[in-house]
């Protein structure tokens, strides 16, 4: 999780992994779900950039960070080699 900077020819792009997590009010705690991806072509601040969507609108979801990582490099890598 965290912020990653990945560089390519024609740019950089940062990636910001978070976890979604969702309160149970049965149990009174959070419970962790998959990972989401934000990506920002300019060094983050507070805003954590724009989520890494389907063509619906649909924000992708990842078991893991890794993967949610994974995706972001190949993502990129098309549109900034």
């Amino acid at each position: 999780m965290g912020t990653h900077e990945l560089k390519f020819k024609k740019g950089v792009v940062w990636i910001n992994i978070d976890r979604l997590r969702v309160f149970s009010e049965d149990e009174k705690v959070y419970i962790e779900g998959d990972f989401i991806a934000y990506f920002s072509f300019k060094p983050p601040d507070i805003l954590l950039g724009e989520l890494i969507k389907d063509n619906t609108g649909r924000p992708y979801t990842w078991p893991n960070a890794k993967d949610a990582l994974n995706y972001a490099k190949e993502k990129f890598k098309n549109l900034l080699n």
